[in-house]
Order: C-alpha cells, then sequence, then structure tokens
C-alpha cells in the first residue's frame, strides 16, 4: 500500500474499532496486556505504533480546546 493510498478496511469501518493507548501505558509496559486483552474478545487485525505531533493532538482535541471553559472547576481544589 502506498504513503498515498488510504487504508479501508474489509467490510468498512461500521465494523472497526481504533485502539489507541496513551503514553503512560507504553512507559509501563501495558501495551501488550492491554492489546492480549482486547484479543480475548475481538480479532486484531492489525497493530501500528505512532508518535504523534503536538500539531496532530491539537488537530485531534480541536473540539475539546474550544470547550474547555466548560470543564473548569469554581470550587477550591481537594
Amino acid at each position: 500500500m502506498s504513503a498515498r493510498t488510504k487504508f479501508r478496511p474489509p467490510g468498512g469501518w461500521d465494523r472497526w474499532t481504533v485502539v489507541m493507548c496513551k503514553p503512560d501505558a507504553t512507559d509501563r509496559g501495558l501495551v501488550r496486556p492491554i492489546l492480549e486483552w482486547i484479543a480475548g474478545t475481538v480479532t486484531i487485525v492489525q497493530v501500528q505504533e505512532v508518535v504523534v505531533t503536538a500539531r496532530q493532538i491539537l488537530a485531534h482535541y480541536a473540539d475539546m480546546l474550544e470547550l474547555q471553559h466548560r470543564f473548569r472547576s469554581t470550587s477550591a481544589p481537594i
């Protein structure tokens, strides 16, 4: 598959799930156990490790950044 070819799973995306493990899971060596646990229920057909850029993170969470004022607590921290 060339870099310009977009991956489309057989049957389309409506029958697929993408699992992302956060950096702390990677740091703690939990990615494999997490995937093994998931594989007990579903078939994993592809695993790809990706390191995202700050720009990709901001693009992914852009909608949440626009709403961040709704999540700020007005109470004192516990």
